[in-house]
């Protein structure tokens, strides 16, 4: 995290640093749930390159 000056900001009298970019928090979240690994590794490839958290699962029970 750069601590620069230009990342300073005061609230409530305290100096805080302001981010910037995306974190996990700002991404949308998707679960995909594929019994085939191959599959499953090829969507969760292109969602996170489409810049969403993915969560996957192989099985229904432990997409629960």
């Amino acid at each position: 995290m750069d601590l620069s000056k230009s990342n300073l900001t005061e609230v409530g009298g305290k100096k805080v640093v302001k981010q910037t970019g995306t974190t996990q928090r700002d991404k949308e979240q998707i679960l995909v749930v594929e019994d085939r690994p191959e599959i499953l590794n090829i969507a969760r490839l292109m969602l996170e390159y489409e810049d969403y958290q993915v969560h996957s699962a192989t099985i229904g029970d432990e997409a629960l």
